[in-house]
């Protein structure tokens, strides 16, 4: 009895550390990311503004029809006497703009050297970054970002505020 109280306890006393943590979400669920994008860039917020490709552009052939020969027009009574000529030719262009959406992330001053090695840290709990705490935002960092942020809705190495709140490193705000 004695240790299953200590051991209460000791959850209660951890679970009060660093705010409100979000659970890691199940293998294929749990797109909670996905709600932190926006349609248009973030302004006033507590973070800066990022964006995220969701869908590239697609390009394709499309026919367009190329005046050959202008209509030749009597000056006088303005009928036409001949009609223009036209040709249908292949262009490149784009056919679907694709999708773009914005994010908030950390600015600059704010990703300080502690942030960083904190993250790293929460990132290499996870299992996501095996390399050295550098406290340096370097490409492994990055390719750990990406890791714990594409599964749930946001494919960036950018981190989001959001994703920083799920870990525990910044205050939660909904």
């Amino acid at each position: 009895m004695r240790g299953a109280i200590l051991a209460l306890g000791g959850a209660l006393i951890l679970g009060g550390c660093g705010g409100a943590v979000a659970p890691d979400p199940a293998p294929g669920t749990a797109l909670t990311l996905s709600r932190a994008l926006m349609e248009r860039a973030p302004e006033g917020g507590p973070g800066c503004p990022a964006e995220v490709q969701i869908r590239p552009a697609s390009f394709g052939t499309v026919m367009r029809a190329v005046e050959l020969r202008p209509a030749r027009i009597d000056p006088k009574t303005g009928k036409e006497l001949e009609p223009a000529v036209y040709e249908e030719r292949p262009f490149s262009a784009v056919v679907d703009p694709g999708e773009v959406k914005y994010f908030e992330t950390l600015c600059r001053e704010q990703a300080t050297p502690e942030l960083v090695a904190n993250l790293q840290r929460a990132l290499k709990a996870r299992g996501l970054y095996r390399g050295a705490i550098t406290r340096r935002l370097d490409a492994g960092t990055r390719a750990a970002i990406r890791a714990y942020q594409a599964p749930r809705g946001l494919p960036s190495d950018e981190i989001s505020r959001r994703a920083l709140m799920e870990m525990g490193l910044l205050v939660w705000e909904d």
